[in-house]
């Protein structure tokens, strides 16, 4: 980060004053501009890094943000503002809208480890904006492809452990899918899951997926038989074909229904046909668990959880990452663990990473942990040796 151009732009002089200070004392050097006019467009052009405030005199954040889109600028910008965090989080959006890098924000009054943090996600854009530019290069698949890669096997199953944080213990394990493509190698799942689902084949490789996580697991399952294990579903395409086929599978192992658990996620459930609503009462019935994924992202979860067999709550990763920042994003996951209690549902996190997210969760009884903080998606052979550290629940 020492070597990177910095540009501040605010009104306030105290505020400018101490972003330099800041600055100074991490070891960068921040060029300070009280007003959005020509001579500061021209330092923010050739700028890696500009911290904006979103009410300055003449232009306010949005008009900036409009003008940032326009020059194409492709440095990371921070925001600085003492506005309502629902108007701030707009602002965010827009500038994703807008293809701006935007890295987070600062909330008037900050000290010196918030303008720490923001630096540290500061320094990381690079790496992340490198991935992001090999993502961007890597082609979506295509149907021929997709299909190509089901059949010749390319796919293949990772697993993340999910830890009981009150007993220490992993209790379950979510089976994500990756792919090794011959020529591209290994390409990311947003690369061809929307083609899975668009060309209507997202069934085939689900009972793929699951046939082949099953084989490399059961003697696991049998030897741990509290142990679960979850696999994503489509519930725009799930129906009663599909859920007849992986109650077959399932019936292939030596594994109890109550150990697999099916995960649909939220936002594809909005419009749910009376084919999925059969399948999903039918799987139900057969004994394994059903789990709302990405829960709170869409518009239909309390009318899902009326109508559909759900036991369990997978509470979205995008409200975790923000516990630390946001009181929106606290308050949802408290109302969500209330909500999961009241109806005596399993609950289960997504995407912890930090410690203070994880006392939140534990603040709020939510006792299944999945994240980096625990463990990375891992192959078979790195989940049988990650397993030997950890006892797992029996009760």
């Amino acid at each position: 980060m020492s070597n990177k151009r910095i540009v501040a732009v605010d009104d306030e002089a105290s505020l400018l004053h101490l972003l330099a200070e800041f600055g100074r004392l991490q070891g960068v050097e921040v060029t300070c501009f009280p007003a959005w006019d020509e001579d500061v467009k021209s330092h923010v052009n050739l700028s890696e890094v500009l911290f904006l405030d979103m009410q300055l005199p003449g232009s306010d954040g949005l008009d900036v943000i409009t003008e940032l889109s326009d020059a194409s600028y492709d440095g990371a910008i921070v925001l600085i503002s003492g506005v309502d965090e629902v108007m701030l989080e707009y602002a965010v959006k827009y500038a994703s809208s807008k293809g701006l890098n935007l890295v987070g924000f600062l909330q008037k009054p900050f000290n010196m480890d918030d303008f720490s943090s923001i630096l540290a996600e500061c320094e990381s854009f690079e790496n992340k904006a490198a991935d992001n530019a090999y993502l961007a290069s890597t082609p979506e698949l295509n149907y021929k492809e997709v299909r190509k890669a089901i059949t010749s096997q390319w796919f293949y199953p990772v697993f993340q452990p999910q830890i009981n944080v009150e007993t220490g213990s992993i209790v379950g394990i979510e089976c994500l899918a990756r792919l090794e493509h011959p020529s591209f190698g290994n390409i990311s799942p947003t690369r061809f899951i929307p083609t899975l689902e668009r060309s209507r084949i997202i069934n085939d490789f689900t009972k793929v997926l699951v046939d082949t996580a099953l084989n490399q697991l059961t003697d696991l399952l049998e030897a741990h038989d509290h142990l679960t294990i979850s696999f994503n579903i489509s519930s725009k395409t799930l129906n009663r074909d599909t859920a007849v086929k992986l109650i077959e599978i399932i019936n292939k192992f030596d594994v109890r229904p109550e150990q697999i658990v099916f995960e649909a996620t939220e936002t594809s459930a909005l419009d749910i046909s009376e084919e999925t609503e059969f399948a999903l009462t039918k799987l139900r019935l057969f004994g394994v668990g059903l789990s709302i994924d990405d829960f709170g992202t869409g518009y239909s979860t309390i009318s899902q959880i009326n109508k559909l067999p759900f036991n369990e709550i997978k509470v979205d990763q995008s409200f975790i990452q923000h516990i630390a920042d946001k009181q929106t994003s606290r308050a949802i996951v408290a109302s969500t663990c209330q909500l999961a209690h009241n109806l005596n549902y399993k609950l289960v996190a997504e995407g912890v990473e930090t410690l203070e997210q994880l006392a939140f969760l534990k603040e709020h009884k939510c006792k299944v942990i999945q994240g980096y903080l625990y463990s990375k998606p891992l192959s078979i052979v790195q989940l049988r040796q990650f397993i030997q550290h950890f006892n797992i629940a029996v009760s």
